[in-house]
């Protein structure tokens, strides 16, 4: 056999459709079987098999690409950085030999749109890759969709409730004609009720959303389960503010548990134990709270985009400490953590920061910094949250801001018949 016919024989065997299909099983298979710290490793391996597909002999199988695609994308969000930007770049690459080929690209465009996600949570860049991905979906496919809502989420990520309502109410419409399994209208359900939730607005309606939500938990699929698994964390953060902190620690855990749950992304259970932090505080469990505030750390330290979630630990450090008493040491952490959330932009980190600094004074008698700190917190409301919607709204939600600032740094009234706390933690890390 001569050289060429060799090599063109070694080339039809290892860029075939068949042992490409191979390579793509083994490595979706890890996604739910690595842990992150390993997982991390694989970001290579990822991108060659996405550099492969690109020169394939013929086109894989559509399942297993979609598959292929769908586990790129959750290695995109949690390990897309922007130093070792092979991903990207494999990205890039496989986008426009698609398009030169006439193949679909919105699989990849929605990849893309996690690899850009991983790196800014409010990049003009995430929001074109998103409407790109729509625009380019089949109109009323399951793709069109998955962008869709992808893009709702974005736009309440950015606290851009207005543009979010809006995009959420022509889905609906769209849905209702498409033909497209029911469970989509459990993604709608969660969007819905996550906004109304983040904006402070209609906690009984966003309580009867994510309920009708839940119920989709036995349709036994990973998307479904991750858009349930959102709707148990929201309905926690609402049995929060009605201070049952029982039932929102015994929310938070059954979400996170849901068989067959693969996780958004490493951060987001990261943000699950953070969450888990304010009611086991408030019920006095104080060292499970710290155990949860750790975990969080380490988990947001395996994934790229943790900028956000470090510096909420930050900030229930300083809750966790005020609870103990140790006013001082929860002021010297608000501050550093105040100064990083101006570094990166973080602008709902800034708020939180003034205003826990306007409610620590407060608890010191000391009423001049209390209004020092309470002008600063108006001026970053003006310069964040203002800018995205309407200042009479969200002026008239500001006692419930308040109200829940004091529940973080204050203790709970124990004998309240309004405060229902925990006896213990009887969550993943805790369980005997």
């Amino acid at each position: 056999m001569t050289a060429s016919r060799a090599s063109a024989r070694y080339l039809a065997i290892h860029h075939s459709p068949e042992r490409w299909e191979e390579r793509a099983h083994v490595l979706v298979a890890k996604i739910g079987t690595l842990p992150p710290e390993e997982l991390r490793l694989e970001c290579v391996a990822f991108a060659g098999a996405l550099a492969d597909w690109s020169s394939l002999s013929s086109p894989a199988d559509e399942k297993v690409l979609g598959e292929f695609l769908r586990a790129l994308s959750w290695m995109a969000v949690n390990f897309g950085e922007p130093k070792d930007s092979a991903l990207g770049s494999a990205l890039d690459r496989a986008i426009s030999v698609a398009r030169e080929s006439g193949g679909e690209v919105v699989e990849l465009q929605l990849a893309k749109a996690s690899y850009i996600s991983a790196r800014a949570a409010e990049a003009d860049e995430l929001e074109r890759s998103l409407k790109d991905a729509i625009e380019a979906a089949a109109p009323d496919s399951h793709v069109w969709a998955q962008a869709t809502l992808a893009l709702i989420r974005y736009y309440v990520d950015a606290s851009r409730y207005k543009k979010a309502a809006k995009e959420l109410a022509a889905f609906r419409r769209r849905l209702s004609d498409a033909d497209l399994p029911r469970y989509y209208e459990c993604g709608a359900l969660v969007a819905e009720g996550v906004a109304l939730v983040a904006s402070f607005r209609a906690p009984e309606r966003a309580e009867g959303l994510l309920q009708e939500a839940c119920a989709y938990e036995n349709e036994n699929m990973p998307l479904v389960t991750q858009w349930v698994a959102t709707a148990y964390h929201y309905r926690g953060r609402l049995a929060e503010l009605r201070r049952d902190h029982a039932e929102a620690l015994r929310l938070y855990a059954h979400g996170r548990s849901l068989p067959g749950r693969i996780p958004e992304s490493i951060a987001s259970d990261g943000f699950i134990d953070l969450r888990m932090v304010e009611p086991l505080v408030a019920s006095g469990l104080y060292e499970s709270a710290e155990d949860h505030i750790h975990e969080a750390q380490r988990l947001f330290r395996l994934a790229t985009n943790n900028g956000s979630g470090l510096l909420q630990c930050s900030i229930a450090l300083a809750s966790l400490a005020s609870h103990r008493g140790d006013l001082a040491l929860a002021e010297d952490r608000l501050r550093k953590t105040l100064d990083g959330a101006r570094r990166v932009g973080f602008w709902r980190g800034e708020l939180l920061c003034l205003g826990y600094l306007m409610v620590l004074a407060v608890r010191q008698r000391q009423p001049v910094r209390a209004c020092r700190h309470f002008w600063r917190t108006v001026r970053s409301l003006r310069a964040g949250e203002l800018e995205r919607n309407n200042p009479v709204l969200l002026s008239i939600r500001i006692p419930a801001m308040v109200g829940y600032l004091k529940r973080r740094l204050l203790p709970a009234r124990r004998g309240s018949r309004q405060v229902r706390i925990a006896d213990a933690c009887t969550c993943w890390l805790h369980q005997s």
